[in-house]
């Protein structure tokens, strides 16, 4: 008996790992979406805050309505919460306006590229800011990563990119670490359906405020589609994946399975924008990703 009931609970564990794989794939692949579905907005003329409005607004329905089938009451919560998440809200807030507005001026490989390195910035701002131990693997990784780093610089300089465009990248990268430092020190309490929920909330509220609501009554099928795709697929699809997938194994693994993003966006840059992938960005972005992977691969929780 002893042993079957072991024989069962293996069972369950492989079919947790395998779903919440599955799950935090689909996550990532939903999000690598976000640059091409910007860059076919872009190409119907479609003006940046009324596609974020749009964005928002489709996310923050659709994650209602999951959550109400989920979990009825993921909508209370406490009234100082709500002031820490509009403030995460106004940095994602800026943070988006800057990752749209740098695709104006560069292909996405490279915005992609420059973005991805989010992870070790956050680490590096929680050893600064959190006081967060430095280890070994942990340089190795920096050491990875800032190789795979000059790879993507060497080419985005030898193509003589929009100088512009690296400089909006940049600086949403920054924001970006920064915002989910943030995260880290003001909603790891709160729920994270409610989070989530709440931050798309408000962001469609922020960008209500300065996007133009009338002009979308004028939108063609076209930009109806990729306005409600962009709201969909990258942002509601795939936060709310990756909460089932952190349900299923804990979020170490399904951080440490999410690192692949940036290779599923110059898959579909490729594939879908026809973007001249060159070896540098393929180098560049497996050292990224390697260096990535290589600190959550001795986590306690693992």
């Amino acid at each position: 008996m002893l042993l079957a009931g072991v024989n069962i609970l293996t069972i369950r564990l492989n079919a947790n790992l395998i779903h919440g794989l599955l799950l935090t794939l689909l996550s990532s692949v939903a999000y690598g979406t976000v640059a091409i579905l910007i860059k076919l907005a872009y190409s119907n003329n479609m003006q940046v805050m009324d596609i974020l409005l749009v964005r928002y607004v489709v996310a923050t329905i659709c994650v209602f309505i999951f959550s109400i089938w989920k979990n009825p009451s993921f909508l209370r919560i406490k009234r100082s919460a709500f002031w820490k998440i509009i403030i995460v809200s106004s940095l994602f807030f800026i943070q988006s306006l800057l990752f749209y507005q740098s695709l104006k001026y560069l292909p996405v490989s490279t915005t992609v590229l420059i973005v991805y390195l989010n992870p070790v910035l956050i680490s590096l701002f929680s050893i600064l800011l959190l006081k967060k131990r430095i280890s070994h693997l942990f340089i190795a990784a920096l050491v990875l990563v800032i190789v795979g780093s000059s790879f993507i610089f060497f080419d985005a300089f030898s193509r003589q990119l929009n100088i512009l465009g690296i400089g909006l990248a940049i600086a949403t990268l920054i924001i970006s670490a920064f915002s989910w430092i943030v995260v880290e020190k003001s909603l790891r309490e709160i729920n994270p359906l409610s989070s989530l929920f709440y931050t798309f909330l408000f962001m469609a509220i922020l960008f209500g405020f300065n996007g133009r609501v009338a002009n979308l009554l004028s939108w063609n099928a076209n930009q109806l589609v990729v306005g409600f795709s962009l709201g969909l697929v990258p942002t509601a699809m795939s936060g709310i994946c990756f909460y089932l997938a952190i349900e299923k194994i804990g979020v170490a693994y399904a951080s440490l399975f999410s690192s692949f993003e940036p290779v599923f966006a110059l898959i579909a840059a490729y594939f879908f924008l026809k973007e001249d992938i060159v070896n540098y960005q393929w180098i560049g972005s497996l050292l990224i990703v390697a260096g990535i992977i290589l600190p959550n691969l001795t986590r306690n929780d693992l």
